[in-house]
């Protein structure tokens, strides 16, 4: 990257940056609230090879950082539009102005087998490992 695309890159992480606090998830995700899961997936994805912390271990600081902050509240943001249940709840928080799902909610939200079993990769591979 020469220097010219660096320091483009480098302003677009700083407004990104600055803007994270007034972000909702969908905004984080640069998705729509009525996109289906494959396109959060696709989103987070694209986005994931822009920002994941092994792309930027040359970059100097404050960048690193912030592209690093950039990247936990992305996974935060795909891991609740995911879950059609975490993503309700975050819909109608959202409506009352409340930006992020907060652990509380989470913590109260029951816990089953399946949680962490999403896939059916997943669950097909426990059942195996469980037998």
């Amino acid at each position: 990257m020469d220097e010219t695309a660096f320091d483009q890159w480098a302003a677009a992480i700083g407004r990104a940056f600055e803007a994270l606090d007034r972000s909702s998830y969908y905004q984080v995700m640069g998705v729509a609230p009525t996109d289906p899961q494959e396109l959060i997936r696709k989103a987070f994805h694209r986005r994931a090879t822009q920002l994941h912390p092994d792309r930027h271990r040359d970059t100097p600081e404050p960048m690193r950082g912030q592209a690093y902050a950039l990247f936990k509240r992305m996974t935060e943001a795909y891991r609740v539009l995911l879950d059609p249940d975490l993503r309700r709840v975050y819909d109608s928080g959202l409506e009352s102005g409340r930006l992020r799902l907060t652990d509380e909610v989470e913590a109260s939200r029951p816990k089953s087998a399946d949680d962490a079993l999403r896939t059916p990769t997943g669950r097909r591979h426990f059942s195996a490992a469980k037998d």
